[in-house]
């Protein structure tokens, strides 16, 4: 099935620009741990700092803590947070989870109605510095300098779980967990923090996650309509085929044979096995291959291999358009991949021509589950003050009113909450034009599979390196060499 869809039957919200490295008060700016591009092209991230900006360098902790992260004042416990969030936020974090922790929260009052003006009333027994980091967090090399400077904070947002382990940087939360009510709770969803354990300890609290979707541009739309959200790959190639037929199209006249309908059709081979058997399926079909099923990871390659390839072959992807430029940079793509934390950044360059679905589905009985990449908060392994610290870490990200705090003062889109709440996502359904495709994920993320999203993970670099590699090598004729998939995992 189709859904008619017009430009005016989307509304778009025209959000402004943001700077989310903003020096705030006495947090920081963090300058070295913006993201690793390589999938996605640049088409001005708001995380990304102007050239001519300049970046304040001193004062590495807040001007309230008198003796530095990780210490014990007198009755006072101190803290240091690397998030993404203002200190401001961070601050009315705690004076919520001092009210709920100590049993302060009149009736009534939740994260989406609490008085701001009450909370900045509340005097609390600890100070909390903050660190801004990017949504997408910090990698090894970060905590290394700032380990150099003399501010290691106990908690941070790490941008890949597997790295911060490798490098020694998260400490296992184990021993601070066993009365920890909210990560032993039913309302985490399944498999969160199994994403989160190696070796049978747990490394991270997980604080949101984002999704693999399609973007679809709205200015290359057939009379057929957009697909419906539970569509197959044979649905999929005909849309691609409608939309390489239509001509001159669009505000702005594009010749047909300047028009990509699918930009970079490769970036979908990792993420979309599950569309040809209906069975959830690792990144890359990697979890199946490490488990000994060598047969049914290289099944699962091979069917999206040949569905890719055919889209090469037959005009409906190409990696540039007629005159070598990014077909997405050039505004002459009608479908690429994404991640959903990008979706600000498209409909920003996209002002309300933007139009997301989920990956797609076996058939119309069995929809695609999430294919996630999780952001955790980690301890420091050189934190001293580790019970406090994933106490609240644990209530930032676990507990409904704080992420409804959260939601209500920096509101941003793409972020997932990986904890079952019905108003919690409801207020986010509500309250973005996506909102439809946050209800579609909603009663999937029990079922979700958590992927690696960024070359923090080797397995992310590997992979998506290899298959760089092999959409670079295809002939004119849509022709590949090989496809190796011990070679692809790079041996990880």
């Amino acid at each position: 099935m189709r859904e008619r869809l017009s430009s005016k039957g989307i509304a778009t919200k025209m959000l402004s620009s943001v700077v989310m490295f903003a020096f705030i008060a006495s947090s920081f700016l963090v300058t070295s741990c913006n993201r690793k591009d390589g999938d996605y092209p640049d088409i001005g991230s708001p995380t990304t700092l102007d050239a001519d900006q300049t970046i304040p360098t001193e004062s590495a902790v807040s001007t309230t803590d008198p003796t530095g992260s990780g210490t014990d004042t007198g009755d006072f416990v101190t803290i240091t947070v690397a998030l993404p969030y203002s200190q401001s936020t961070v601050k009315r974090l705690s004076e919520l989870y001092y009210l709920k922790s100590n049993g302060m929260l009149s009736d009534g009052d939740n994260g989406s109605n609490i008085s701001l003006d009450h909370l900045d009333t509340v005097s609390t027994p600890w100070y909390i510095n903050s660190i801004q980091t990017p949504m997408n967090g910090v990698d090894p090399s970060t905590l290394s300098e700032w380990r150099s400077g003399g501010y290691l904070p106990d908690i941070y947002l790490a941008e890949d779980i597997e790295s911060v382990i490798g490098s020694g940087d998260a400490a296992p939360l184990q021993q601070y967990l066993a009365d920890n009510e909210l990560v032993g709770s039913l309302s985490v969803f399944d498999g969160a923090i199994d994403a989160l354990t190696s070796n049978g300890s747990i490394y991270g609290i997980p604080l949101y996650a984002t999704a693999v979707i399609l973007g679809i541009n709205l200015d290359y739309v057939p009379d057929s309509g957009v697909p419906g959200y539970l569509y197959t790959v044979d649905e999929l190639e005909t849309y691609l085929q409608d939309v390489a037929a239509m001509g001159v199209q669009g505000e702005e006249e594009t010749p047909a044979s300047d028009l990509i309908p699918f930009a970079g059709a490769y970036t979908l081979i990792p993420y979309i096995a599950q569309a040809f058997s209906g069975v959830p399926t690792g990144f890359m079909a990697h979890d199946e291959y490490v488990r000994g099923n060598t047969i049914a990871a290289s099944t699962a390659v091979r069917n999206v291999l040949g569905y890719i390839d055919r889209l090469y072959a037959e005009g409906l992807s190409s990696d540039s358009d007629a005159n070598g430029d990014d077909p997405i940079a050039a505004r002459n793509a009608g479908m690429w991949m994404l991640s959903s934390e990008e979706m600000e950044n498209y409909d920003s360059y996209y002002p309300g021509r933007m139009y997301y679905l989920p990956l797609p589905s076996y058939d119309s009985e069995n929809p695609s589950v999430p294919m996630l990449t999780i952001y955790p908060m980690c301890l420091s392994s050189e934190s001293e003050q580790g019970a406090f610290a994933v106490e609240f870490a644990s209530f930032i990200a676990l507990d409904p009113d704080a992420q409804m705090l959260i939601r209500r003062l920096e509101p941003r889109h793409g972020y997932l909450p990986l904890i079952r709440n019905g108003a919690l996502w409801l207020d986010m359904a509500d309250s973005t034009d996506n909102g439809r495709l946050v209800s579609y994920y909603e009663p999937l993320m029990d079922s979700a599979v958590y992927c690696p999203g960024n070359y923090g993970s080797e397995l992310y670099t590997a992979v998506n390196s290899y298959i760089f590699s092999y959409s670079a090598n295809r002939s004119d004729e849509g022709e590949t060499a090989g496809f190796s998939l011990q070679e692809c995992y790079g041996g990880y």
